[in-house]
């Protein structure tokens, strides 16, 4: 249970952190880098602020359904949903997951009450985390810039790749 409300009060730490953000910078270029910004400010650079920004994007897709009204920096983009049908795959386990969580729950919960809201709680996270990455895949492109290519894919990937690097 301490572990359950440690992850539920960082879940909700996050939340807070990218609700007030999002109220003071609705009307800003980009929702994602406005967001990255800000916990850049406040937590650096290190592995809690990489999880927070993976944790943010998470919520940020999963909760607006274009939370990107400008275009990412760089000269060119090129989007990975458009690829080998990934955007309709995800989709496709949106749908599996939302029919199965009100099954599953209802199974659990004829053996152990406690254990089906758990259980559809992790699921209902599961099909946030899916709902996520299916729009982040339409939306978050890689980029071509002066620095080198910015890779972005799903909410977990955002790296960067110099010029020199690339062969």
């Amino acid at each position: 249970f301490v572990a359950i409300a440690v992850v539920v009060l960082f879940q909700l730490g996050v939340l807070t952190l990218l609700l007030v953000r999002v109220a003071r910078t609705r009307h800003t270029r980009n929702l994602e880098l406005s967001l990255g910004q800000a916990i850049g400010e406040r937590f650096g650079d290190g592995r809690f602020a990489r999880l927070l920004r993976f944790e943010s994007r998470v919520w940020l897709y999963g909760l607006f359904r274009r939370p990107i009204a400008h275009a990412f920096p760089g000269q060119r983009h090129f989007h990975v949903g458009r690829q080998g049908m990934n955007a309709a795959n995800q989709q496709a386990f949106l749908v599996l997951i939302g029919a199965e969580l009100p099954i599953a729950h209802g199974l659990i919960h004829l053996f152990s009450p406690m254990a089906a809201v758990v259980v559809t709680a992790l699921s209902a996270y599961g099909f946030l985390f899916m709902l996520a990455e299916y729009r982040a895949t339409l939306h978050r492109p890689i980029s071509l810039g002066d620095r080198g290519l910015q890779v972005r894919y799903g909410v977990a990937s955002d790296f960067e790749i110099s010029h020199s690097a690339i062969v």
